[in-house]
Order: C-alpha cells, then structure tokens, then sequence
C-alpha cells in the first residue's frame, strides 16, 4: 500500500481517467455535487500528466486542485490522458495504489470524430478536414507532446491494451468501467455505482440535467491556439500573474471564444474504414471487459451523440 509521505498532503482517493471525448468532464461534475467527494474545478488535473507540474512535486498540485476540500472529503481527480501510456499509469500507482479508477469507453468511432472537432475548437488542429487529421496523424506534432496527445485519434481508441495495463498496475477490483451508452442511457446508476466504487452513499442523487464541456468551434482560430496548453505566451502570464489569475482568465477567454456547434454527420466511407480499423480492438477489449461490444462494430451505425460531450 503506497500512501503518503510524512508531513505530505493525503493523496487522491479516485481518478477518472478516461476516455477522452466519453463525458468524463460531465461525470466529475455529477460526482463532485456529492458532500462526502471533492474534486476540481479545472476541467483536467494535470499533475500525473504534465512533466512541469509534476516536477513541482504533489504538495503544491494538492493546494492548486484540492486545496480548499475538508479534510474528511473523498479527493477525486479527473484526467482522460494518463489512461493512454504506461508511464503515466504508473505515476498514478506511484501515488497511491489504493486508487479507485472510474473508466468510461465510447465507440472509438464516434470517439475520434469528436476528439477532432474539439481539436479544432482548442486550437490544436487546423487541418480542415477529418480525412487530412486521419492520414496525418500522429507523427506530424512530434515534440509538442500536448498536441499529439489531443490529435491521437486512431490510438487514443485503441482501449484493449490501455485497459489490460489498469487491470496489471491496480488489479480488476479498483477499476470501475462503464461505457458511453451507460451514461447516457442511466446516468443515476453509472452515478450510484462510483459512489459505490469510491466508498461514499450511492443512495446520493446528483442534478445529472446539465452536460459539461458541449461541442463549440472558436471564434477566433488565433486566440484558441494563443490559449493552447503550450503557447509561449500563456506560459509567460502563468509564470508573471499571481496565482490562479492566469487560468481565471484563459476560461473567460474560452468562454467567449466558443459558438456553439453542432458536428455535421461523418463520412460514410470514413466511418467504414475506421470501423474495420477497430474491429479487432473492440473483440479484444469485449473479452478483456466482459461486455458486448458488437455494436462498435457495424459500420451503419451513426455517433451516439453529437455535442462532443468529454
């Protein structure tokens, strides 16, 4: 049992970890209206991701995300990318390996289309078609790390192998999946079964009305790339601004830089392609996770959801 050190802040209870673009952001705030579960109001806790924040150490990402729960407060952090490489999986153990992990795992069709037009909307595509981002990706962002994390959409959907390395570093008993039509389809009961799986009253119910994080594009291409994770400039006010002013502004920034969007149906061809492409995958992860998966894999079959909901 890893927990920690003296004099160090208690670590993180639960994380949702992915997947992308699966309405994780809609699910932590669901979860988060809970009285006995704290989580933060970024959209992602990017400590076990990020090599600056994590080189900064635990306590001071505790005090920038969780700093203001009670003390008896279930922690529970959100990040859809530290599911998608080992290394990150075992920063995470290296943390606190009694952590509960809450998966949720959309049609990785559907999955990477979204992830393609919120790409778009982040300022971290530009290219103007899905088709282009396919054939280009995911060699084209070498060395900008954020960019081919947010740009990954063929191996972001490749979940059999992301999910056998939870199972290895946590063991099955920690892990909670569901899947995106779950959500969608019972969101009381995916909530009751983390409340459950984090260990506070599932009889809770959450206002599960709202959808977090909703599909939009930017107004401006050139101020969505300026508030991009990487963009020198944001990275010089962080470093200038007092604490927390510098992300209390770029959400203002965002805010008024989205208009509202609705992703226009995906090429039939496209969707066939990709739908062989995952095929293997899916009966792969179906065995792995002890659930049909069948309909991931007919080609007829449109997104399940059009608002980008991650």
């Amino acid at each position: 049992m890893t927990r920690a050190a003296v004099g160090q802040p208690r670590p993180i209870d639960a994380m949702i970890v992915g997947a992308q673009k699966a309405g994780t952001s809609s699910l932590a705030y669901y979860l988060g209206q809970h009285p006995d579960v704290c989580s933060h109001s970024r959209l992602e806790l990017s400590y076990f991701v990020d090599e600056r924040d994590y080189g900064l150490g635990y306590p001071e990402n505790y005090e920038r995300y969780f700093g203001h729960c009670a003390a008896d407060a279930k922690l529970l952090g959100k990040s859809v990318t530290v599911m998608t490489e080992p290394r990150l999986v075992d920063r995470m153990r290296d943390h606190n390996a009694d952590l509960r992990l809450l998966v949720i795992l959309r049609n990785p069709v559907d999955r990477a289309y979204s992830a393609y037009w919120w790409a778009r909307r982040k300022g971290y595509e530009t290219l103007p078609t899905f088709e282009e981002a396919l054939d280009a990706d995911p060699g084209r962002h070498r060395g900008n790390v954020v960019k081919v994390r947010s740009t990954s959409y063929r191996p972001f959907g490749h979940y059999a192998p992301q999910m056998a390395a939870l199972f290895d570093r946590f063991g099955r008993d920690q892990v909670r999946v569901e899947l995106f039509e779950d959500l969608q389809g019972d969101t009381q009961g995916v909530c009751a079964r983390a409340f459950a799986h984090i260990g506070v009253d599932p009889e809770f119910a959450p206002d599960v009305s709202a959808r977090r994080n909703t599909s939009s594009l930017p107004r401006s291409s050139r101020l969505a790339q300026l508030l991009s994770a990487q963009h020198p400039l944001k990275r010089g006010l962080r470093r200038m601004l007092p604490k927390g002013m510098a992300e209390a502004w770029k959400r203002r920034a965002e805010r008024w830089n989205r208009v509202p969007f609705v992703q226009p149906p995906m090429n039939p061809a496209t969707r066939a392609a990709l739908v062989e492409h995952f095929q293997p995958l899916n009966d792969d992860l179906a065995d792995l996770i002890g659930r049909d998966l069948s309909a991931w894999n007919v080609a007829g079959n449109g997104p399940t959801q059009t608002a980008g909901d991650d």
